[in-house]
C-alpha cells in the first residue's frame, strides 16, 4: 500500500515538473521572440541606411516631366497645369481630373485637398473619390487654406483693397471681408482649423514707418456659415508672421523670422490666448508640421552650419539633428523630413534618428515615403520607381 502511494506521489511530481518545464519553455521562447522583435525593430527603424535598392519601375522620364507630386491617402497626387491624377504607388490611376491652370499650388488638410491657380481665379477641391467642387474667384488668388471638410479660405489680391473670402465646396461665398493697409493691414497668411470652424489671419501693418504683424482669429460656428465673431486679436512690433497653421482644432502656430508663437483656442471657441514663444536666433530655412511635431530647418548665421529642430505642439523641444546635405528640395511626410539635391538625400525623423544618408545614381527629382518598411517612391531622370533603403 505504501509502495502504491509512493508511486502515485512520484507520478504527480513528474507531471507537475513536466508542466512546469513546459511553461518555462514557453516563457523562454516568448522572451526570445520579444528580444528578436525588439532587435529587428531597432535595426530597421533606428539604423542609418546609406544605399537604395530598386524594387519596381513604373513610368519613363517623359511621363513625369512638368508635374508636381504629393503624398495622399496611401497614394500619390500627380498634378500640373492640365490636371490632377490620384494614383496608387504602382502608378495605376484611381481618377483623373482635368483643369487648366498656369501656376497650380496644392494644399492638403485631412480628407480633402485643393489646387489653386495662384495669380489666377480658379480653385478645385478634391477628396480621395475625385473632384468635389470648383470655385471661381473675382480676384487673383494669392494664398489659400482648406479644411478637412473641403471649406476653402483664400486671400484675393488687390493692391488697394484685398479680400479674405471663405467658400463652401461648391463655390458659394460664406464670408467675405475687405482689408487695407490703412485699416486692418494687408493679409499675408491664413489657415483654417481642421473642422473648418476657426480661421486665423495674419496681417502686415505699417505704423510710424515700421512693418508690424497683426493676428486675428475668427469663429464661424460648426457649419461655417455664421457671422464671423472675432475671438482674438494681437499685434507685434517690428516683425512679420507670414506662416500660420493649426496643429489640431485648438492649437495655432504663427511663424516668422524670429521664432514661433503658440496659441490655444478655448473649449467654447469664444476666446484664445498666446501660450508660448520660441525664439530662434538662427536663420529659418523652412517650416514643416504634422499633427504631432513642428520641424524647423535652420542655418547658423556665422558658420552656415545647418540643423533641424523638432518641437512638440506644447512648444517643448523634442530633438536637434545636424543636416549634412546641401539640400535644394525638402518635404515632411509621415514624420520624416526628407532633404535632397540632384545626387544626395538625407532623411531625418523626430525619433532622434538619421534614417538615410546616401547618394543616388541619377539626378533626383522627388522622394516620397509610401506604405511598407523603408519603401519610397522616387522620381529621377529615368522615370518613376519604388525603392527600399538598404546598406
Amino acid at each position: 500500500m505504501n509502495q502504491e502511494n509512493e508511486n502515485q506521489s512520484t507520478s504527480v511530481i513528474e507531471t507537475v515538473n513536466k508542466y512546469f518545464n513546459f511553461k518555462v519553455q514557453i516563457i523562454c521562447a516568448a522572451a526570445v521572440l520579444v528580444i528578436i522583435s525588439v532587435g529587428v525593430f531597432l535595426y530597421m527603424f533606428l539604423n542609418t541606411w546609406t544605399k537604395i535598392r530598386t524594387l519596381d519601375t513604373y513610368a519613363d522620364a517623359e511621363a513625369c516631366v512638368g508635374y508636381q507630386y504629393a503624398s495622399y491617402e496611401n497614394g500619390i497626387i500627380r498634378y500640373g497645369r492640365d490636371g490632377a491624377v490620384f494614383q496608387n504607388i504602382k502608378g495605376k490611376e484611381n481618377w483623373n481630373a482635368p483643369y487648366q491652370m498656369k501656376n497650380p499650388k496644392l494644399v492638403e488638410a485631412g480628407e480633402s485637398f485643393a489646387i489653386a491657380d495662384y495669380g489666377g481665379n480658379d480653385i478645385v477641391v478634391f477628396n480621395k473619390k475625385g473632384r468635389r467642387g470648383e470655385i471661381h474667384t473675382t480676384l487673383p488668388v494669392e494664398r489659400m487654406a482648406v479644411s478637412s471638410q473641403g471649406i476653402v479660405a483664400a486671400i484675393l489680391k488687390n493692391e488697394e483693397s484685398p479680400k479674405v473670402v471663405i467658400y463652401d465646396v461648391n463655390g458659394n461665398v460664406l464670408v467675405e471681408h475687405s482689408a487695407s493697409f490703412d485699416g486692418t493691414g494687408y493679409p499675408s497668411g491664413l489657415s483654417l482649423s481642421p473642422d473648418g470652424t476657426i480661421m486665423a489671419v495674419s496681417y502686415v501693418l505699417i505704423k510710424e514707418g515700421k512693418l508690424n504683424a497683426a493676428l486675428k482669429f475668427f469663429y464661424f460656428g460648426e457649419t461655417g456659415k455664421n457671422a464671423e465673431p472675432e475671438i482674438f486679436t494681437t499685434e507685434y512690433e517690428g516683425i512679420l508672421l507670414p506662416e500660420l497653421f493649426f496643429m489640431d482644432d485648438k492649437i495655432i502656430v504663427a511663424a516668422g523670422d524670429t521664432g514661433l508663437y503658440f496659441y490655444k483656442i478655448a473649449d467654447d471657441k469664444k476666446s484664445a490666448q498666446e501660450t508660448s514663444y520660441i525664439g530662434i536666433a538662427k536663420e529659418i530655412l523652412g517650416i514643416f508640421h504634422d499633427k504631432t511635431y513642428i520641424a524647423l530647418t535652420v542655418k547658423d548665421r556665422t558658420n552656415a552650419q545647418r540643423e533641424v529642430y523638432f518641437y512638440k505642439k506644447d512648444a517643448s523641444l523634442k530633438v536637434t539633428m545636424p543636416i549634412t546635405v546641401e539640400f535644394v528640395h525638402s518635404r515632411y511626410v509621415s514624420s520624416q523630413l526628407i532633404l535632397w539635391n540632384e545626387k544626395q538625400c538625407q532623411i531625418i525623423t523626430p525619433m532622434k534618428t538619421e534614417k538615410f544618408n546616401g547618394e543616388f545614381e541619377l539626378p533626383l527629382q522627388e522622394v516620397i515615403p509610401i506604405s511598407g518598411i523603408n519603401k519610397y517612391l522616387v522620381i529621377d531622370s529615368s522615370g518613376m520607381k519604388t525603392v527600399r533603403l538598404t546598406n
